[in-house]
């Protein structure tokens, strides 16, 4: 109904969100309106001009400072607020809608010298909902890391051809379904990190800008092509690892095709391990020369190992089907750094001596290859490494020189050693190194290593030189004394145990027994002193109670009872006092 006033005048209030759908065109009645100084989402219907308020039906929207073509950025701020579930946030100082902090206030954002909002960082904050499409109307947005939340979608209409957001980071959120095409209308978006969520198909479309793209950790079920790589080429990123349900395998073209010798498109990071990978690894790989990492472990991909760019730093075949031998991979040119190749049954051959000519090694991981025949000596200039790993093959004695004296103490100079030198389960013979008592140099348990012989013997340290002498007869006696001696003290130990067990026991039950006399002789005392009939030579007389006949009683102390020539027949045992009945007395009373 406020379209049917001559006059509306709402300026400097507090007004948010767009220009209402009955403003959209010029109402017939309306004379004046103002509706300056608010937080409306411009632009402006086309009617209404910027100039000032006059009585010839334009109206004022600009008089206030803002930037033209988008909201005040404080109101957008609400808007994102509301829609993630702001009260339940981890943090939201400065976001309260009842006192609500300049933009640049808040937690979390971040603005440039114009304050203009230029970042959110809202990390492991409880977030949930779905991400507004008015977040796009801060204009120098350029960042936005909403990670580790609970979100569970993006505005469909989240998009813009102008806007010049460059990282979006959605990691560890529950957005599901299919990853939005809409991302290729950022013309200047370089990283996307959609990883651990439930996607569950690929992108159709991608920025041309891109630069890494993360999917790992998600549901994504796509067969892998060579048409799926012409929108990643100018990655330098990619990491869609442990999808199980990516198949394929690697097209035989991908260097040509993501090879620019102007470094322009540089692809430095490929990751496609655990997952359903199949077929073998194409030829044309070495052309990728800006490739620094490549990750294929954990999956079905066999065939032998190619040659790769000397820009290679990282390579991972580990729990793979390659087979063949270790080839060379590189020399003095090449920066490889790291080397996986764990649990690879299939390879075969001996250690690779070119792999010492690579001088930027820092890490060799060779376990549960298969390979066989010894360490050679040059691997000395592993010496120093943080990891050298031959666990689990099938390499023999003689062990190395280096190896032998790994843990020397007499070597000073020995301070920059391997962290981790792991050479169990092989096949080197015993006696093994002196250090070799832990886990990281002993044979299998289930596997008996055979004894070394003059040509195999561990060399280099004079402990090991010597050959392991038999106990003396001597020693042998000093054996036996010492057990005879510990089974003496065993038997005296448990005889003064057993004595004193005893002991108490019987303290214990004497104590009882006289507790219980004591009682008895107390109830006697107060039962039987009831009867007195009489008194007589022996001292006083009661009436009782004898196998259910009528008596005369009297009691007794046993120094009485000591002292009389005719004992009395019913005599009680010796305690403190007893009862006593007469014959005579007892035939009386029976007549």
């Amino acid at each position: 109904a406020l379209h049917s006033f001559d006059v509306l005048k709402l300026s400097n209030n507090h007004f948010t969100g767009y220009y209402p759908q009955w403003m959209q065109s010029k109402p017939p009645n309306i004379i004046t309106l103002d509706i300056s100084c608010n937080r409306l989402c411009l632009p402006a219907p086309l009617w209404c001009s910027s100039s000032s308020v006059a009585a010839d039906g334009s109206c004022d929207t600009q008089r206030c400072t803002q930037k033209p073509g988008y909201c005040e950025e404080g109101a957008i701020l609400d808007l994102f607020y509301d829609a993630l579930d702001g009260p339940s946030w981890s943090g939201s100082d400065g976001w309260s809608p009842r006192s609500p902090a300049a933009p640049c206030m808040r937690q979390g954002v971040s603005c440039s010298g114009g304050n203009n909002v230029t970042g959110i960082a809202l990390i492991k904050n409880n977030l949930g909902g779905t991400i507004p499409a008015s977040l796009l109307q801060l204009p120098e947005l350029k960042s936005l890391d909403l990670s580790f939340n609970f979100i569970i979608g993006i505005d469909s209409n989240f998009s813009s051809p102008t806007h010049n957001i460059t990282t979006l980071n959605l990691e560890n959120n529950l957005l599901s379904g299919e990853i939005p095409t809409f991302f290729s209308s950022f013309p200047s978006l370089q990283h996307i990190d959609l990883s651990h969520n439930l996607y569950s198909t690929m992108p159709l479309a991608l920025p041309t800008s891109l630069v890494s793209l993360d999917l790992s950790y998600n549901r994504i079920r796509h067969e892998l092509n060579l048409l799926l790589f012409y929108g990643l080429y100018n990655g330098a990123y990619i990491d869609w690892s442990n999808n199980p349900n990516i198949t394929g395998s690697l097209p035989d073209s991908i260097g040509q095709l993501i090879h620019d010798p102007s470094g322009r498109y540089a692809v430095k990071h490929i990751d496609l391990s655990s997952t359903s990978l199949s077929g073998t690894l194409p030829s044309s790989l070495h052309l990728i020369d800006s490739l620094e990492y490549f990750n294929l472990s954990s999956t079905k991909v066999a065939g032998t190992i190619p040659a790769f760019p000397r820009s290679l730093k990282v390579l991972d075949l580990s729990f793979s089907s390659i087979s063949g031998s270790i080839p060379k991979l590189g020399d003095a040119s090449y920066n490889l750094t790291k080397l996986h190749l764990n649990s690879v049954p299939n390879l075969i051959g001996t250690l690779p001596l070119s792999l010492t000519n690579i001088t930027t090694l820092k890490e060799i991981h060779l376990s549960g290859c298969g390979l066989v025949g010894t360490i050679p000596e040059a691997y000395n200039v592993f010496r120093d490494i943080p990891v050298l790993d031959l666990s689990f093959n099938r390499l023999a004695s003689p062990i190395p020189l280096f190896i032998n004296e790994y843990d020397d103490d007499d070597d000073e100079s020995n301070t920059g050693r391997t962290n981790i030198l792991d050479i169990r389960c092989n096949n080197f013979c015993v006696p093994l190194p002196r250090w070799c008592a832990g886990d990281f140099c002993a044979p299998c348990p289930d596997v008996t290593p055979p004894a070394c012989t003059p040509d195999t013997a561990p060399k280099g340290t004079k402990q090991q030189n010597q050959t392991p002498t038999q106990p003396t007869a001597s020693v042998e006696v000093w054996k036996v004394l010492v057990g005879v001696l510990v089974g003496a003290a065993a038997i005296l130990v448990g005889s003064m145990l057993t004595f004193k067990y005893y002991t108490v026991r019987k303290a214990r039950r004497s104590k009882k027994i006289e507790l219980e006399e004591q009682k008895r002789s107390l109830f006697l005392t107060k039962v039987i002193r009831k009867n007195r009939i009489g008194q007589g030579a022996f001292g006083t007389v009661y009436k009782g109670q004898w196998q259910g006949c009528p008596v005369a009683m009297k009691t007794m102390t046993s120094s009485t009872v000591a002292a009389s020539t005719t004992p009395s027949p019913s005599s009680s045992s010796p305690s403190s006092s007893s009862m006593s009945t007469s014959s005579s007395l007892h035939a009386a009373s029976r007549s």
